[in-house]
Order: C-alpha cells, then sequence, then structure tokens
C-alpha cells in the first residue's frame, strides 16, 4: 500500500525567466531529529529523470551499537523513457514494473513488505508544470504492481537532491562518523548542478542532519535549476568557438562549423550568464551565480560528480590535479579537428564528444567563477567511484528513509 534543440530566441528565455526570478528554495523544516532506524534489510530508491528511471536496491546491515546501517548496492538498472512521457505513452508504467521486478529478484519475498520503495524524481520533472498530475499517474502504477512497503512518488527539492549526494559521498568515504572532516560535493546533472558542504552552526541556509544521538551536521546544500550542463549549453552555448572545430552547428548560419577555442568559449559563456542575469532576471536568477562568490565557510576537499566526473575523464584530468588542468586539458581538446574525434570515438561515445568542449570551458567558468577554486587548488576531485560503488545520490536518500526521514518536495518559486 502508498503511503501518503535550439534556443527559440527571446521569447523562450523570457518565459524562462518568470520562473528564474523566484530561484528554487523551500521553506520545509530539515530533517527529523534523532536515529529513528527503519528495520529493514533492503531498501530500493528510484531516481526518475526525464530521459530514463534508473532504480537502486541497497543491502542494509546494521550491527549492535552502530550509529549508521551499512548500505551496500545489490543492483541497479536503467529503462527510458523517462517519466516525463508518463501521460503521453500508455506503455511506460511496464518501463516500472520492470524496475520492480528486478528489486524482487534480490529481495527475498518474506522481506519485500518491509522494505521501503520510493521514486524520486529531479530536475527534468522540476521544470515540468504537469509534474503533478505526472507523480499521479506514477503512483497509481507502482501502487498496483508492487508488494513492498511503497512511499509516495514524489519530485525532490534540489537543496535535498544536494544532500542526499553529499550524505552518499561521506557514507561511502566513512565520514559521517569518526574523526575525518566531512567532504564537500559538486554535482552535475543536465538540468541542474548542486553542491553541499558542512559548514559550521551559523550558517543561515542549512540545513540540520543528525549523525547520531548527540551530533549533528550543518550542512549547506543548494541546487541551481538550468545550470545543469544541458540546460546551460541550450542557453550560454550558442557559440562557434564552444565545439571542435569543423563540427557542423545546426544552429548558426547554414554551413556554420566549429572554432574550437576554449579561452573564447568561457568568456561567452560568461556574457550569456550576464545577459541573462541583468536583462532577464533582474539580478536575482541563477544565473548570477558568477556574480556571486560563494563563501565556502569551511575549507577542504570537494568530490565532484557525474557530469563533472565524466568531462574530467574524458579530458585526463585526474584526482589530485590543480584545476588548471582542466582548462589545460580543455584548450588542447576544442582545438582538435571534429573528423579527427570522430575516427577516434568508439561508436557509443561519439555522441559525447561535441559536447567536452563546451563543458569543459563551462565546468572552469564555474568552478573558477562562482566556486572561486583558484587555478592552482588541488581540492577538487572528480570520481565516478568511492570505494568500489558507484556514487549516487540514491544511497543518501536510502540512509536517510532508514533513518526515519521523509524528502522535502519540491515546490516552485512562482505558479506554474
Amino acid at each position: 500500500m502508498m503511503k501518503s534543440n535550439s534556443l527559440p530566441g527571446l521569447t523562450w528565455s523570457l518565459l524562462a525567466a518568470s520562473v528564474l526570478l523566484g530561484g528554487c528554495a523551500t521553506t520545509a523544516p530539515a530533517p527529523a531529529p534523532g536515529m529513528n532506524t527503519v528495520a529493514a534489510s533492503h531498501v530500493a530508491v528510484i531516481d526518475a529523470g526525464s530521459s530514463g528511471s534508473r532504480i537502486y536496491v541497497y543491502a542494509v546491515k546494521s550491527s549492535p551499537g552502530q550509529t549508521m546501517p551499512e548500505l551496500s548496492q545489490i543492483a541497479s538498472e536503467k529503462v527510458s523513457p523517462g517519466v516525463s512521457e508518463f501521460l503521453d505513452k500508455p506503455d511506460a508504467c511496464a518501463g516500472l514494473e520492470s524496475l520492480v521486478e528486478v528489486a524482487r529478484q534480490v529481495v527475498p519475498e518474506r522481506q519485500r513488505n518491509r522494505t521501503p520503495l520510493v521514486l524520486m524524481a529531479t530536475a527534468g520533472l522540476r521544470l515540468r508544470p504537469d509534474r503533478a498530475a505526472i507523480m499521479q499517474a506514477v503512483g497509481a502504477c507502482l501502487a498496483s504492481a508492487t508488494d513492498f512497503d511503497l512511499e509516495a512518488p514524489v519530485v525532490i527539492s534540489g537543496r535535498y537532491e544536494a544532500l542526499y549526494s553529499w550524505l552518499a559521498v561521506n557514507d561511502l568515504s566513512h565520514r559521517l562518523t569518526g574523526p575525518l572532516t566531512p567532504l564537500g560535493m559538486l554535482e552535475m546533472g543536465g538540468a541542474s548542478t548542486q553542491v553541499a558542504y558542512a559548514s559550521d552552526a551559523n550558517c543561515g541556509d542549512c540545513l540540520s542532519w543528525p549523525a547520531g544521538p548527540d551530533a549533528r551536521f550543518h550542512v549547506f546544500a543548494k541546487s541551481y535549476l538550468y545550470l545543469g550542463q544541458d540546460q546551460a549549453r541550450y542557453l550560454a552555448g550558442r557559440s562557434a568557438s564552444c565545439y571542435p572545430q569543423g563540427y557542423p552547428l545546426d544552429f548558426l548560419s547554414l554551413g556554420e562549423q566549429g572554432a574550437g577555442d576554449f579561452d573564447r568559449c568561457a568568456r561567452a559563456i560568461a556574457a550569456s550568464f550576464a545577459v541573462l542575469c541583468e536583462i532577464l532576471e533582474g539580478g536575482n536568477g541563477p544565473h548570477c551565480v558568477l556574480e556571486r562568490p560563494l563563501d565556502r565557510t569551511l575549507g577542504g576537499d570537494f568530490v565532484a560528480l557525474s557530469g563533472f566526473f565524466y568531462t574530467f575523464h574524458r579530458l585526463g584530468v585526474e584526482p589530485g590535479q590543480a584545476l588548471a588542468r582542466l582548462q589545460e586539458s580543455g584548450t588542447e581538446f576544442c582545438r582538435q579537428k571534429w573528423g579527427d574525434l570522430q575516427a577516434r570515438a568508439a561508436p557509443k561515445a561519439l555522441e559525447y564528444e561535441r559536447l567536452y568542449c563546451f563543458n569543459a570551458a563551462y565546468f572552469w567558468t564555474l568552478l573558477a567563477g562562482h566556486y572561486r577554486f583558484p587555478q592552482s587548488s588541488r581540492k577538487v576531485q572528480a570520481r565516478g567511484e568511492i570505494a568500489g560503488q558507484e556514487v549516487s545520490w540514491t544511497l543518501g536518500a536510502a540512509l536517510d528513509l532508514l533513518l526515519g526521514n521523509q524528502p522535502e518536495a519540491y515546490k516552485p518559486p512562482l505558479a506554474d
């Protein structure tokens, strides 16, 4: 039973600005205090994106005296289309049912009614004005397809997505308990980008998260909607310099090709953000980030996830290297000819090759501009795994559920 392609011009941007002006902060309460651990041997979380949904199933191990349950991923599977197409495709429910079946294969029947299962949607659904209708249809589908302890599906707030990724990073690094300083977290998705790090008790914008009966973390957690790599490219990737030399550009005049210039691309991105900030967002929107240095109250290392990791890895920027290496590698990549990249790329990787020039310039601009990491900084380390396990915000969500807390639902800043 369930518990409760190309930018069409200024008109689209003005419509987007009506949402951008409001930001995406929420005022829901912080996680409930205490450590009311849910008795479960497994927990399953479905990460519902706009293009696809993936289930993660975790085995739970608890020992006497432990303040945190131990989670290990035992199954994962992705299906398409995403829940954003749920209302238009009658067979979309079959995809979610197949994900539930993945959980059935690894969770014994006698334990399923005590195994929490929840679908959480992120930025792709925050962008949808019909998100409530989609979630209602998703809930009806899951309710008829599962014998698990089903939680109500939810579009989670951006700051909780950031919190959950931060929890995942620090849980896998064994930094939620013990003497080690927690790591900061940077995450790059398609529609949004997240940042989270432990701060002090005077942090007014922080979430208070229980780390034990007598301990709490104050976590600065923020998500910037419209600043994910796909949305940023959609709004600020209009310069030929942001694409490899010779790449055919369909959004410019007929026959235009990429010019591959990292520095010019970075300047073009900053200029585009400045226009969005000053003219369309009135100085208050997410694209004003380059004008607002983020005060990292506590220093320390940051783990960069998702889009950051894939771009850093492709460009050969290794953990522990200075941020300047991203600029150097990005410059080298942008200068390459599109024909050469095509000839060397594996078939499955080819569709991503055109993106890395823009990504490198955008990530460097964001990290050096808004987050104010110096070029000599070695504090940003891009990782896809920690301790041999995939880093996904769903692990943090699963941990929080087991501790008796509930996710914070997204609330749009303005009426859709």
